[in-house]
């Protein structure tokens, strides 16, 4: 069951293990392997940016505190007349995804340099874990409004269901002691770090993504853990890893719904 409370559509698909008699899939697995890719990111619900639209005191002028590649700012320009987007790292900014009803700079979180009292929105998403908290809760309460909104989550482990849920336990379980610290606070749904503000609770939300085989393994070379994995064990022992992922897969051309649950603190000022 994924945080919707709804089960993840799973419809289990014939193919067979590698053997000698069968040594395709073997073959298939392993150049599914090597053509991974960047894939497309997941979607984020619209009832999300809806319950925050509604929870702002106007829906004037939101800010996303730490863009990354911009999938947050592109959805709230469809609720909010003015959208900041902001990271600290210049090439992160250049490379996001461009939508001209966004205004893109290059600032800190717990520095911004916005105007005072200019903000109906602040929101942080995957982020609250690096940033400097003490520094920028203060910048938070110095730019909303009255009554102005805050709102930061993180999303974990996809989930798949059925035996590739297994084999995905499996990598996490291998890669449990090559993760930072910030692991633990997203896992624990930023319930470990403290949130200063009078929060709100709203329904369980979830990301979703339809992706194949080359997607999901892509996504999964990009975690920190496997990336540290790999720099210590090397790149072969990473794709020996992954390997069990491909093989119960099945035709690595097959798209499979993936979900992510969101932990969301939404708190106002």
């Amino acid at each position: 069951m994924n945080s919707t409370g709804s089960e993840i559509c799973w419809r289990p698909q014939a193919h067979t293990t590698p053997t000698a008699d069968h040594p395709m899939l073997g073959a298939a697995a392993t150049g599914a392997i090597g053509a991974a890719r960047r894939p497309v990111p997941p979607r984020f619900p619209a009832e999300l940016f809806v319950r925050l639209a509604a929870l702002a005191p106007s829906c004037e002028t939101a800010w996303d505190a730490a863009t990354g590649q911009g999938a947050v700012a592109s959805n709230l320009v469809r609720f909010f007349s003015r959208v900041i987007a902001s990271d600290k790292r210049r090439t992160v900014v250049a490379s996001a995804a461009r939508d001209p009803r966004v205004n893109y700079m290059v600032a800190m979180a717990e520095e911004s340099g916005l105007a005072s009292s200019s903000v109906d929105l602040v929101v942080a998403s995957q982020a609250l874990h690096v940033l400097d908290t003490d520094a920028f809760y203060p910048e938070v309460r110095r730019l909303l409004k009255p009554g102005g909104v805050i709102a930061a989550w993180c999303y974990g482990d996809c989930l798949v269901g059925g035996p590739i849920e297994g084999e995905l336990s499996r990598v996490r379980t291998e890669l449990a002691g090559y993760w930072g610290p910030e692991r633990d606070l997203v896992a624990s749904g930023y319930s470990g770090i403290p949130f200063p503000f009078c929060e709100i609770n709203i329904p369980p939300q979830c990301l979703r993504a339809s992706w194949t085989l080359s997607d999901l393994l892509g996504h999964l070379r990009t975690w920190q853990g496997a990336r540290a994995y790999e720099k210590s064990r090397g790149q072969e022992a990473l794709e020996r890893l992954l390997i069990g992922v491909a093989e119960v897969w099945g035709t690595p051309t097959v798209t499979r719904e993936m979900a992510w649950p969101i932990r969301v603190r939404i708190g106002q000022a």
